[in-house]
């Protein structure tokens, strides 16, 4: 109860400096409720017990390190490169993303949900203090993500946390590519989009996980499901991800050949690995052998 009670808590607090940050006209509130907003998202870390004492270890010290590096960009102009590098730190972008994983593969869907949404309000800014000053460098860190976490799908993705990791990372590389060169007029509604999606996303692996569908428990899934899973996750016709991603298709297009095309890459890979899993799990597995992802 005690969790659950703090868990509340700490997603109200969270919600509540993210909308006040979006507000916030300088960099030095930009600071401070960018690092309350990530102090709240600590009690959810104890919804189901205790026993997530390392993944938080990893979150407070990534937060430190990021958190750091935008005090010293916000206080001297002169180093607004480790504003950058802190916003990097902060989003996980490759090579960035270890403790990323570290805290999405060994914590709960809550904390997942959070670092997903609302703790990326902050990406907005970039578009304001760092608009075009770091294109390159970030075009190829952002760039080289995509080809990364592409190949991740096939080289590590041991459960489902570490699926909806390495598809939130990839959002978070190109965010922040968005940021660099898109204008907020852009960026705000199609930040909103990638709301919606994120929120349906988690809430579907969520609501199914307790189930154990996503445990190898494949006989669980059902229509419902289904439904789901292709109205969220796979750019089926009339579906929210095919909306998302022709959306993104759209603003990436603004942001270089280059990106545009590893970010292709990585789609195709993504919904490769998701279709993969949604026909093995319909189809029995002696009759599609090839298409089975156990």
């Amino acid at each position: 109860m005690r969790g659950l009670l703090s868990s509340a808590v700490g997603v109200s607090g969270v919600i509540v400096c993210s909308i006040v940050l979006l507000c916030s006209g300088d960099l030095v509130f930009l600071w401070l409720f960018l690092e309350l907003g990530g102090l709240c998202l600590i009690p959810c870390f104890f919804l189901s017990g205790f026993s997530h004492f390392n993944s938080l270890f990893s979150y407070i010290v990534a937060s430190s390190i990021s958190s750091s590096f935008i005090l010293f960009g916000v206080l001297y102009s002169d180093l607004s490169l480790f504003l950058f590098l802190g916003f990097l730190v902060k989003f996980g972008v490759f090579p960035f993303s270890g403790w990323v994983y570290d805290v999405v593969g060994n914590s709960n869907w809550l904390v997942v949900l959070c670092l997903s949404t609302f703790l990326k309000v902050p990406f907005v800014y970039i578009c304001f203090f760092m608009g075009g000053s770091f294109y390159y460098v970030g075009s190829l860190f952002c760039s080289v993500a995509f080809i990364v976490f592409g190949l991740m799908f096939w080289l590590n993705t041991p459960n489902w946390y570490y699926c909806w990791c390495q598809v939130m990372l990839s959002s978070s590389a190109g965010l922040v590519l968005m940021g660099l060169c898109i204008s907020l007029d852009i960026l705000i509604p199609f930040f909103f989009v990638y709301l919606v999606w994120s929120v349906g996303c988690v809430c579907v692996l969520w609501s199914y996980f307790s189930k154990g569908v996503f445990d190898g428990l494949l006989s669980g899934i059902g229509f419902k499901f289904v439904f789901y899973f292709c109205v969220f996750f796979l750019t089926t016709p009339v579906s929210l991800a095919l909306f998302y991603k022709l959306l993104s298709c759209y603003v990436m297009f603004s942001c270089g050949l280059v990106p545009l095309v590893c970010w292709s890459l990585y789609s195709v890979s993504e919904q490769w690995f998701l279709i993969k899993f949604i026909v093995s799990s319909v189809v029995p597995k002696n009759s599609l052998n090839v298409l089975s992802v156990v």
